[in-house]
């Protein structure tokens, strides 16, 4: 099995990957709350830590919030805004420590939240770290989507040893041709890049530029994609490319290079795959992407080089389901989860028909006065399902070993 698809929930959006987990964010009595699952969880997400952290909904969406967010090592980071304010904090994935940093409210004065829509379902902006400026430690919040009424912008957080923060908005924002067919990576410079053109279901061209020029660069002939979508984290910019054939689709896994300032645009396929032909669309939806570090030994060289070795590829279509693309070797547990995964529910027994009237009449009145069941029935076969089945332990999840 090349991929799998497991429900989602509309109003829980993913931050991103560590190990077997996923991690996303939502609202809960207005308050901003984490949700988490396993990779592999057919069930429905798991609440992770709730805050006392009000949270805005976005104007433009009917479930969007206000929120942006980023992964680094084991942290959580999250810019939340709170109507007029802004709350920038972490969370340690591990020890569920909460760490909120302290905004200087004469300075914050001077530089308020921007009135921008941050809504992270039309605009998906992602929080990463931007290393150090003027001796402060810097964060960076991007758009990974594309609206035309934005366009692209840079907010910096700045905070020092002490946790003392500022928000200051880059003057160095622009706007993009209006035809889009893919997500956008922007880097820790504000330069994007993004799929262009496409002729007859193909792409034909992809630009990248930032607030002073738009590049663009013409496919080879005989690179064939049909669809892209980015990712980008502190360093590095990836695609994930999907080209359809006859019978199946290739998918690519590709390292991107790109820089205005040299006005070049390079690639590197780092892994691919073959998955079957009714494997989801991803045109517009950015994925996120899971990988380690791992020393790689070159038969010229004396010492080992820095590689990467890929994990996981998850992105959240707008049919409200996630797709994974495992592109590690799958452990023995994980292998038996997804095999009972693929056993059917049972069908229900037919209904009595002397009962059926009265159930009818029964469900009728709960209609009409609200009335929800109070019992909880986990979904067939996910790991709740199986532990309470099997009698394991609350602490039982898959290893990858």
């Amino acid at each position: 099995m090349r991929y799998f698809i497991t429900p989602s929930n509309p109003n829980v959006f993913l931050i991103g990957i560590y190990e077997n987990q996923l991690y996303g964010f939502g609202e809960k009595n207005e308050k901003f709350c984490l949700y988490q699952k396993s990779i592999f969880d057919i069930g429905d997400w798991e609440e992770f830590l709730a805050t006392e952290i009000n949270v805005m909904k976005a104007e433009c969406c009917e479930n969007g919030l206000h929120v942006a967010s980023g992964m680094l090592d084991t942290e959580i980071w999250i810019t939340a805004r709170d109507k007029e304010f802004t709350h920038v904090f972490s969370i340690d994935i591990f020890t569920k420590e909460f760490t909120e940093l302290k905004m200087l409210e004469k300075l914050y004065d001077g530089f308020a939240t921007p009135n921008l829509n941050l809504c992270c379902k039309c605009l998906s902006p992602v929080l990463r770290v931007g290393g150090y400026d003027m001796n402060l430690f810097s964060l960076i919040i991007t758009p990974r989507c594309y609206n035309k009424d934005v366009g692209i912008y840079r907010i910096l957080v700045y905070f020092n040893q002490s946790l003392y923060c500022l928000l200051q908005m880059d003057s160095n924002s622009y706007k993009l041709p209006l035809i889009f067919f893919s997500n956008i990576a922007v880097n820790r410079a504000g330069e994007a890049i993004y799929v262009a053109e496409k002729e007859n279901g193909r792409i034909k061209r992809m630009g990248f530029g930032d607030s002073g020029i738009q590049l663009m660069a013409d496919i080879p002939e005989n690179l064939v994609w049909h669809d892209m979508a980015f990712f980008h984290d502190e360093i590095l910019t990836f695609s994930l490319s999907r080209q359809k054939r006859d019978d199946d689709i290739l998918l690519r896994l590709s390292y991107l290079g790109f820089s205005v300032l040299n006005s070049s645009l390079g690639l590197g396929v780092d892994s691919s795959c073959t998955v079957d032909s009714n494997f989801p669309a991803f045109e517009s939806v950015p994925f996120f992407f899971s990988y380690k570090r791992v020393a790689v030994k070159v038969p010229s060289l004396k010492k080992p080089i820095v590689g990467l070795q890929a994990q996981f590829v998850v992105f959240q279509t707008t049919a409200n389901s996630i797709v994974t693309i495992p592109l590690r070797m799958l452990s023995l547990s994980e292998s038996a989860y997804l095999s009972l995964r693929q056993i059917p529910e049972p069908s229900l027994p037919p209904a009595v028909p002397e009962f059926m009237v009265f159930e009818q009449i029964l469900n009728f009145i709960n209609y009409i006065f609200g009335r929800k069941s109070k019992k909880i029935v986990d979904r067939w076969m996910s790991l709740n399902f199986i532990k309470k089945t099997l009698g394991l332990s609350n602490n039982f999840a898959l290893k990858n070993n």
